[in-house]
């Protein structure tokens, strides 16, 4: 077997490449923000620690949000995830409150494990609507029953106006 050198804080990944066994690595998976439109309150998602060859440890997260639009919704860094065999999962939360602006936010989530090192796959992102329209992202049963309520007394007016415009003939 040839000489192997260290290069920076690579060198139990060198080890192994070394003696022709593959480096431990992982990936991160985040799951869509749920629910993905928000006027104020928080949307959740999973982030999942896919481990590759071996890989066990802790794995440190943290979150940013970026748009177009000022303010952003706000997220807290997720908790670490512990791998010890299989995958370790932990949970990203983002908040909205009133003064979030509305528009579409991009969540980004990096990871990185015990020896600083990313994960193969890189930083992942998932995408949040806020929106301060309640009807717009789904406003629940009352703002169903007020466009009900308005509309049949449109269609009432209209049936009294037509009404009376054929007496006056």
């Amino acid at each position: 077997m040839g000489k192997c050198t260290t290069e920076g804080a690579r060198a139990e990944a060198l080890a192994c490449e070394c003696q022709g066994l593959p480096t431990p690595s992982y990936n991160i998976a985040l799951s869509p923000l749920t629910p993905s439109g928000i006027s104020a309150g928080a949307a959740i998602s999973t982030i999942t620690v896919i481990p590759f060859n071996g890989f066990t440890g802790k794995v440190d997260f943290t979150c940013a949000v970026t748009g177009v639009t000022h303010p952003v919704p706000s997220c807290a860094n997720p908790p670490s995830a512990t791998v010890t065999a299989g995958s370790a999962t932990s949970t990203l939360t983002v908040t909205s409150s009133e003064s979030t602006a509305d528009g579409n936010f991009t969540v980004t989530v990096t990871a990185v494990d015990a020896h600083g090192r990313p994960p193969d796959n890189g930083a992942q992102s998932s995408t949040l609507l806020v929106s301060h329209l309640r009807w717009l992202i789904g406003g629940g049963g009352s703002v169903a029953l007020l466009t009900f309520v308005a509309l049949l007394a449109l269609w009432s007016l209209g049936r009294l106006w037509r009404s009376k415009r054929a007496a006056q003939r």
